[in-house]
């Protein structure tokens, strides 16, 4: 059973790694004046930054 597991485990996380490897984010908010820009999305899944490089973009 320990044996199992740790195959299973070794599998999902050299998929993981993989995948970390290859996930390019290219979002930008529209260009408009006077407008709330919200960023709605699951946890840790890079909102914060994305609203620091728009900040630092405009």
């Amino acid at each position: 059973m320990n044996d199992l597991l740790e195959t299973l485990l070794e599998e999902a996380f050299a998929i993981i790694k993989q995948a970390r490897n290859h996930i390019y984010r290219i979002y930008e908010f529209p260009k408009t004046e006077n407008m709330i820009k919200v960023a709605i999305g699951m946890r840790r899944t890079g909102k914060t930054f994305f609203f620091t490089k728009q900040s630092i973009i405009y």
